[in-house]
């Protein structure tokens, strides 16, 4: 009798087939698609947390090593700074904007024609024959209506706070596991994705810088912008300036036409008053100071020159982000769709290269 070939360990030596392959990568996928479909109701916590965590690694680094290079203590501290800096900011807005929104409220009565639009006003409507008393009523009418609905609002806010501070809760998990396993993210995408391990670094380092400087000149330059629209509209004399700095950083992440959808009808508002003066003035404060300060010298401060995207797939980005993710497409936009220029940028270099073939 032949002797028997020695039977080899189970799994020893055995490569997968090329169907074997197939049916593994496509069941990663599944499980992919998966896990995504579970964490969905929670993205924004996760996106958020992600690019949190991105923002303060300098912090990170600097306690790191004096802490021992103990890591774990290190991020903790960092993500419990981050949280009440994020906390203290919130409730000082929150307050200034519901004590003004009490304040005014309460010294609301019944305006009269001088208080809403004004001599001047009351001239144009008489030219165009229109009774002041009916257009005053119908702005009457047009208040108390969106009263209501900034009241049902309110309501719909506080009924989702739950919502909220689940999603602050998993944004500051991610951010602590984002500061302390990065690199060890970054490694398993390495061996993981069908990716040369340069090019899956290149795509990690595009999403990181992208990432944090969606996050910092997003939030940054929004908070900027309403502090100088408050200094101007305390200059001009408008009522509860603070409020409506409060309304002008909400609206700096409204795409495209941004802070100028609130100082341009305050403008208007002081001009159709007859103060002629306040006008001219925040119209010029709002163009050269809010807008053009803002956006063309202190926001590519906080950005710099890495975060810089093309203007046109920047405007795409953000009004496809804003209109597919509500406002947190301000940052998911910016950062997809320079992913996908950096994907372009490697293929173009590989195909320069001779490595990639049609």
């Amino acid at each position: 009798m032949s002797a028997r070939q020695p039977q080899r360990a189970e799994g020893e030596g055995h490569k997968p087939r090329e169907p074997q392959r197939v049916g593994l990568s496509v069941l990663a996928l599944l499980a992919l698609v998966g896990a995504a479909y579970v964490a969905h109701p929670v993205w924004m916590g996760l996106v958020l947390g992600t690019t949190m965590g991105f923002t303060s690694e300098p912090l990170y680094r600097w306690l790191a090593p004096r802490l021992k290079y103990k890591r774990a203590l290190a991020a903790l501290l960092t993500t419990i700074i981050g949280g009440l800096v994020a906390l203290v900011a919130l409730s000082v807005v929150g307050y200034i904007a519901i004590s003004e929104i009490v304040e005014m409220v309460s010294e609301m009565g019944a305006p009269s024609a001088d208080e809403i639009i004004g001599p001047w006003g009351q001239k144009m409507l008489a030219r165009m024959r229109v009774s002041p008393d009916a257009f005053i009523g119908q702005i009457n009418e047009a208040l108390v209506s969106l009263s209501q609905k900034a009241a049902g609002g309110l309501a719909d806010a506080v009924a989702s706070m739950t919502s909220l501070v689940l999603i602050a809760v998993i944004a500051f998990f991610t951010m602590y596991y984002v500061l302390l396993e990065w690199a060890a993210i970054v490694r398993r995408l390495e061996h993981m994705l069908p990716l040369e391990p340069r090019h899956t670094r290149a795509l990690v380092h595009e999403f990181r810088s992208v990432g944090r400087s969606a996050l910092v000149g997003t939030m940054g330059t929004a908070l900027v912008q309403g502090l100088l629209a408050g200094v101007g509209y305390a200059l001009a004399g408008v009522e509860q300036p603070m409020l409506w700095a409060v309304v002008t950083m909400f609206a700096s992440f409204v795409p495209v036409v941004g802070t100028a959808i609130i100082w341009i009808p305050v403008a208007l508002v002081a001009l159709i008053q007859g103060r002629t003066g306040s006008g001219v003035f925040l119209v010029v404060w709002g163009v050269l100071i809010v807008t053009s300060l803002a956006d063309y010298v202190i926001r590519p401060r906080l950005v710099g020159s890495k975060g810089q995207v093309h203007p046109l797939p920047l405007l795409v980005s953000l009004l496809g982000g804003v209109e597919m993710f509500g406002l947190m497409g301000v940052i998911v936009g910016p950062i997809l769709m320079s992913l996908c220029l950096s994907v372009l940028r490697i293929y173009e270099q590989e195909r320069e290269k001779g490595t990639l073939r049609t």
